[in-house]
């Protein structure tokens, strides 16, 4: 999946200090870094020979930032000028399996995870994948290769999370015949605070010549279109005067 990531590494450099705000949290999360270059169990190949071996894949034990949770192992695959990774490896039996790892949250903020998808058989219940957040089963994710055709970004929406240590975990489910859903590019992002859609508080018992701000029935009072027309003259007056006031300095209106 190539493509996606040419674009993600555009979006950095156009972003700079904008994504350096939101940095994410998921170590290792398209799969590219190779780390101590980890010898495969079924081909025997490292990661770094995957790109020019016969097979294209190995499953891994451990990747960097990932570890197996259950299972054969984590299914590597070099495909398109990069890499991805299949949980419904390709070993002798339990072919079905889970990868984890530890999140660490610094700054206590709302958080999304995005990641993409992409089924690999036509087959019905052959693709499934279960995301997990701190062992709380968030999304089941499925689909058929005839219906999803191309990757399909997924994004769950983590909540406000306190600084602290959390497990992610994705384990492959269904048929268990070494073809499954397809895994890259998995991010945890800082998504910003949730809006408070609730009206502001009504401000009542005000000691004269305060007047309450509510209705009888507790609801906030409507601003009537004489008051905005009032805020809107008043700034308007108070520009031109500051306009006049810049012209006597000599400065550019």
């Amino acid at each position: 999946m190539l493509w996606i990531k040419r674009f993600m590494v555009a979006g950095v450099a156009l972003l700079g200090t904008t994504v350096a705000s939101h940095a994410n949290l998921v170590v290792n999360g398209d799969f590219e870094t190779v780390g101590s270059d980890p010898t495969g169990i079924f081909h025997g190949s490292k990661i770094t020979e995957l790109p020019t071996a016969t097979h294209k894949w190995d499953v891994f034990t451990s990747i960097p930032g990932w570890t197996t949770s259950s299972g054969a192992g984590i299914e590597l695959q070099y495909k398109d000028g990069g890499y991805r990774v299949e949980l419904d490896s390709d070993f002798d039996g339990n072919s079905n399996s889970g990868m984890m790892q530890t999140i660490s949250v610094t700054d206590a903020d709302n958080y999304l995870l995005s990641f993409w998808y992409l089924p690999r058989t036509d087959v019905e219940g052959d693709n499934g994948i279960e995301v997990y957040f701190d062992n709380v089963l968030m999304q089941l994710v499925d689909g058929v290769s005839s219906v999803i055709t191309d990757w399909m970004l997924v994004e769950i929406d983590l909540g406000f999370l306190a600084a602290g240590d959390y497990i992610l975990e994705f384990l492959a489910v269904g048929l268990e015949n070494t073809m499954g859903g397809l895994l890259d590019n998995i991010s945890i992002v800082a998504n910003g605070p949730v809006q408070d859609t609730n009206p502001p508080p009504c401000v009542e018992n005000c000691e004269p010549p305060c007047e309450s701000n509510c209705e009888p029935n507790g609801d906030p009072l409507p601003v009537s279109e004489p008051g905005l027309m009032v805020l809107l003259l008043s700034g308007l007056v108070m520009f031109g005067a500051l306009k006049r006031q810049r012209s006597r300095k000599g400065l550019p209106a």
